[in-house]
């Protein structure tokens, strides 16, 4: 993982949300020598339950700040 971001809710009174969005992927090197998809994707994580979400796919390149 790259990057890192908490969810504006966390903390809401009243309906919070314990979500975290991460991203990251292969260093460019590594990208550049390997076919298909890299890993360049964005996760979309529970905190509270330590599930994943949802993903997000089709990043052409390492995801460095959300």
């Amino acid at each position: 993982m790259n990057a890192v971001s908490v969810s504006p809710l966390f903390c809401d009174e009243h309906r919070p949300k314990f979500h975290t969005a991460m991203g990251g992927g292969v260093s460019a090197i590594m990208a550049a020598m390997t076919a298909g998809n890299a890993g360049f994707e964005a996760h979309i994580c529970n905190v509270m339950h330590g599930n994943e979400v949802g993903k997000i796919s089709g990043h052409f390149g390492p995801i460095n700040s959300i």
